[in-house]
């Protein structure tokens, strides 16, 4: 039964729905690479463990230095607050902290098992997904607290892993077309502001500078609104096509626009906006598939 206990603390704090955050960015950046030749199904493999490896890093990294602010959270969702195995005592801080070396240190690995065979900038891209998570969480930036933490989490899941995926497709940084930007960096700030909106009580006791303390939730919600049209404009505008469900999403959660920490209006509202930014990515993907 303990073995059992401690097999599912693990997958709680791992949090592993939250994989899609860092699989769709690197398919994305394989499928804009790969559209005019055949898919590498072990390059593909080896992106998919760096993804699920950098995302375990990043997850216990982030639970580790926000251990005394999740403790405070009361409002805290399934898309927010840490995983909350610290703060019930499920897992010990030491042992969060070298679970989150190991897999910095399984994702470097794979990076140099793709340095090998010719991808000499892989361990590059690594060492960046390294640096916008100690620049995230730890001193002396931190800038999770001191304000900016949504745009590191965008330029980490809207330049960095695409870009990543299409290096590793075409063996090469000089074609990508950068225009992709001006859709996915913000439906990304978009969806990084979205899950700090349940936390903004515990996080303005904790001085963050987030966008929901600094503009309050109302504010916080239009900027959202506003970022996902704006990228689902340049969706239209690039010749991507209207991607529908995308703006039914969107268009949906005004139903919520009112829902505040701690109810499940704001839940919805974060749940349609959550997958908006996910149906843009997948849309992206079978444009570049099909």
């Amino acid at each position: 039964m303990n073995f059992i206990r401690t097999i599912l603390n693990w997958i709680q704090a791992s949090r592993l729905p939250s994989q899609l955050y860092i699989f769709l960015p690197l398919v994305l950046g394989q499928a804009i690479g790969y559209q005019e030749s055949e898919w590498n199904i072990t390059n593909l493999i080896q992106l998919t463990l760096y993804g699920i490896f950098i995302q375990l890093f990043i997850i216990y990294a982030n639970d580790y230095a926000d251990q005394e602010t999740d403790s405070l959270n009361e409002t805290y969702t399934i898309f927010s607050g840490g995983s909350r195995v610290l703060v019930e005592g499920k897992i010990k801080p030491s042992h969060i902290r070298y679970a989150s070396y190991f897999m910095a240190l399984l994702s470097f690995l794979i990076t140099l098992s793709l340095a090998y065979q010719g991808y000499l900038l892989s361990p590059i891209f690594w060492f960046l997904g390294i640096l916008l998570l100690w620049m995230y969480s730890y001193p002396p930036f931190k800038l999770s607290y001191r304000g900016g933490g949504e745009f590191l989490q965008a330029i980490g899941l809207g330049i960095v892993l695409p870009f990543f995926g299409f290096y590793i497709a075409t063996g090469t940084i000089s074609s990508y077309p950068w225009e992709i930007l001006t859709i996915l960096l913000p439906t990304q700030i978009a969806c990084a502001i979205t899950t700090s909106l349940p936390d903004q009580i515990s996080d303005r006791i904790s001085l963050k500078k987030t966008f929901s303390v600094l503009y309050g939730n109302i504010y916080a919600k239009l900027i959202i609104l506003a970022l996902q049209c704006v990228a689902l404009f340049f969706c239209f505008y690039l010749e991507f096509g209207i991607f529908y469900i995308a703006w039914f999403l969107v268009s949906i959660s005004i139903i919520w626009l009112d829902g505040i920490p701690g109810t499940k209006r704001l839940n919805f509202f974060i749940f349609f906006q959550l997958f908006a930014t996910l149906s843009i990515e997948s849309q992206l993907i079978l444009h570049y598939l099909i």
